[in-house]
C-alpha cells in the first residue's frame, strides 16, 4: 500500500508525516531559514542532504531524522540544487551571485569537501536532472534569450559542457511605453536525463529535440512526426507559427523520462497578456522519434510509479491518469481548476483552494482516483526520493 511515513517541509520543520491523515507521526527536524531546498537522498535512502540560501549543506538521517551535522561550503551563496549519484559523492551547484555558477564535490561520509571549480559563465539555471553519473543542469543566458547550454558535472568532479545551438532559453523585459507593465519573455525549455546518465534530451517550443550524448557531449537533433489517420500517415510536429516568428512571450516545457526510450512532454505558450494556452501532453519514443498527443488541454506533469497524472493550476482541466502506454485509467474533478499535485507510494496529494473556504488537500488511490480522504491543513511540501528539489 505504499510508505508508512512520508518526509514534508512543514512550518520550517522537516517532518514525517502518516500519508493517511497528512498528521507529524513521528521526529521532526527544525530548519533554519536557509536550509529549505536542494534536497537528495543517497541511494540507499537512509540519509538526506538538504540545501539553502546559504552555502551549507545538512545531513540528515532519513529514518529518524536526527541531524547529522552541516558541511560549510565556504564563501557566499545560494546552493541551488544538489545529487547523490552514489555514497561518497554529493555534488553541489552553488549560485556565487547572479548568473555565476561553481560546482562542489562532497563526501557525505567524511564530510569535506573534495574540490571546486566553475561550472561554466555566466548562466541561469533553466532546468536540472539527475542520474547515476551526475548532475545535469540546463542552462540560459543571464537577462536574456539566446541559446541553451547544457552543462553536466560527474562523480569525478569533471564537467562537460555543450550548447544547444537550435533550442532557445532566457528571459528579458520588453520595453514598453512609462505607466505600462513590463511584458516578462520567458523561454523555458525542459530537460530529462536517462537515469544511467548516458543521454540527456531538451526539448523547447518550435525547436527540435536534443538528444545529448553524456560522455562525449555531441548533439543530435531529431524533428517529431505523430500520427494524423487511421492509416498511420505521418505529420511533423510543429508548434504555433508564432514562435518562427519570435512573437512568443513564453514557451515552457517540461521533459520527464518514462523509460524505455519514451519521454512525456507538457506545458504552456504564453503570448502577453493574453491567456496562457496549453501545450498539451504527449508522448514521445525516441527510438522512433515519434510523437502521440494524449491531452492537448492540461500544461503540467506529475509522475507516480508508472502512471502520468495531468492537471494544471493555470487551466481548469481537473486531473487525469494515464498509465505509460497512454491509456487513460481515470479522471477527476471535471473541469475545475486545481492547485499542486503530489504523490507518495499508492497515494496522490491534490491541493484545492477555494475563495470563501479553507484550503484543502484531498488524498486520493493512485491505482482508481477514488477519494480516501479530505483534510483541511496546512501548507506543507512533500520531500520525495524520486523527484529532485532545485530553486528556480
Amino acid at each position: 500500500w505504499g510508505p508508512r511515513t512520508t518526509w514534508a517541509y512543514r512550518a520550517g520543520q522537516l517532518v514525517l508525516l502518516d500519508p493517511h491523515s497528512l498528521e507529524p507521526a513521528g521526529a521532526r527536524v527544525p530548519l533554519r531559514r536557509y536550509v529549505s531546498f536542494g534536497w537528495s537522498f543517497s541511494p540507499d535512502g537512509g540519509r538526506l542532504v538538504l540545501g539553502g540560501f546559504r552555502p551549507v549543506l545538512r545531513f540528515v538521517d532519513a529514518v529518524s531524522l536526527r541531524s547529522l551535522g552541516d558541511l560549510r561550503l565556504g564563501g557566499r551563496g545560494t546552493v541551488v540544487v544538489t545529487a547523490w549519484p552514489t555514497p561518497r559523492r554529493v555534488l553541489a551547484a552553488v549560485q556565487q551571485r547572479p548568473g555565476t555558477l561553481r560546482l562542489v564535490v562532497v563526501d557525505p561520509v567524511a564530510r569535506r569537501i573534495l574540490g571546486r571549480r566553475p561550472l561554466a559563465g555566466r548562466s541561469e539555471v533553466v532546468d536540472v536532472a539527475s542520474s547515476s553519473r551526475g548532475l545535469a543542469l540546463l542552462l540560459a543566458p543571464p537577462a536574456s534569450i539566446g541559446p541553451a547550454r547544457l552543462v553536466v558535472a560527474r562523480t569525478d568532479g569533471s564537467v562537460g559542457s555543450t550548447r544547444i545551438s537550435a533550442i532557445a532559453a532566457g528571459m528579458r523585459m520588453k520595453q514598453v511605453p512609462s505607466g505600462s507593465s513590463p511584458v516578462d519573455r520567458r523561454w523555458v525549455p525542459g530537460l530529462a536525463v536517462d537515469p544511467s546518465g548516458r543521454r540527456a534530451f531538451v526539448v523547447g517550443g518550435g525547436a527540435p529535440v536534443a538528444d545529448v550524448d553524456l560522455g562525449s557531449m555531441q548533439v543530435a537533433y531529431h524533428r517529431l512526426a505523430e500520427p494524423v489517420s487511421l492509416l498511420g500517415r505521418l505529420r511533423e510536429w510543429v508548434e504555433p507559427s508564432a514562435f518562427a516568428k519570435g512573437e512568443s512571450e513564453g514557451p515552457v516545457r517540461a521533459v520527464h523520462w518514462l523509460g524505455d526510450g519514451l519521454l512525456a512532454v507538457s506545458g504552456w505558450d504564453a503570448r502577453g497578456t493574453e491567456k496562457p494556452v496549453a501545450a498539451g501532453l504527449k508522448l514521445v519514443d525516441t527510438r522512433t522519434w515519434t510523437a502521440r498527443t494524449l491531452d492537448e488541454e492540461t500544461g503540467e506533469v506529475t509522475l507516480a510509479a508508472r502512471i502520468i497524472l495531468a492537471h494544471g493550476s493555470r487551466f481548469a482541466t481537473g486531473l487525469t491518469a494515464y498509465d505509460r502506454d497512454g491509456r487513460r485509467l481515470w479522471h477527476r474533478f471535471g473541469r475545475a481548476r486545481i492547485g499542486n499535485v503530489e504523490t507518495s507510494g499508492e497515494r496522490v496529494y491534490v491541493y484545492r483552494y477555494f475563495r470563501r473556504a479553507p484550503a484543502r488537500v484531498i488524498v486520493l488511490d493512485l491505482r482508481t482516483g477514488e477519494t480516501l480522504r479530505s483534510v483541511e491543513t496546512s501548507w506543507f511540501q512533500l520531500v520525495r526520493p524520486d523527484a529532485a528539489s532545485w530553486i528556480h
